[in-house]
Order: C-alpha cells, then structure tokens, then sequence
C-alpha cells in the first residue's frame, strides 16, 4: 500500500496556485457594464464565442483608456445608455438617438484629454 504524504513545499505550492488561479479568473473579467454591452450586441449580431470575447477585450481596453483620461464615468453611461436603449434590426445592432447626449459627453471628455509624447 503507498503511502501518502503531503510536504509543506508542496502545501504551499498548491495554495500558490489556487490564489493564483482565483486572482487570474477575478483580474481576467471585465467590467459589468461592458459584459452587459457586449452580451446585448451579440444577442442581436449571432456572435460566437470569438466575437464575444474580443468585444469584451476592445471595450474593456476603452473602457481602461477611458479611466485614465479621467472619463471612464461617461464611458460607462454611454454604454449603459446604448445597452438598454437599442434597436436590433436584420441582425444590426443600433443605438437610440435618446443616447446622443451619452456619446457626446464621452467624445469630448476624451478629446479634450492632451496626449503627453
């Protein structure tokens, strides 16, 4: 019969991994509101798994751009503006003109941010 033994290195090693794991799944998801985006856009266009996933990364990577220009707040509106008010049609998503004021805080919160070279 084989014995089992557990070394501490190897205790540790496993709590390691398992912190690193849960961090890795926690630091991997992507804002709730650009989930919700992305999931809503997908319903309408038919996205697959692919498409789906590489939605979440560009509007999460707007989304971390958008925080540090300091208009993350007015990202975030606009996304949720467009998320629940819009149109599905022929399998096009579009977005409501009641969201205009949205876009329009977003575009010139970031365009009035000075790109430092």
């Amino acid at each position: 019969m084989m014995k089992r033994t557990t070394s501490k290195t190897a205790s540790i090693s496993l709590a390691a991994l398992f912190v690193a794991a849960s961090l890795a799944v926690a630091g991997c998801g992507v804002d709730s509101v650009v989930a919700e985006f992305c999931a809503e856009l997908c319903d309408c266009e038919d996205c697959n798994d692919a498409e789906l996933e590489t939605c979440e990364i560009k509007s999460q990577r707007t989304l971390d751009i958008a925080e540090n220009q300091g208009c993350d707040d007015d990202f975030l509106d606009f996304l949720d503006c467009i998320t629940s008010k819009n149109d599905c049609e022929d399998d096009e998503f579009e977005y409501s003109e009641s969201c205009y004021d949205e876009s329009d805080d977003y575009y010139d919160c970031r365009d009035s941010v000075p790109i430092d070279w």
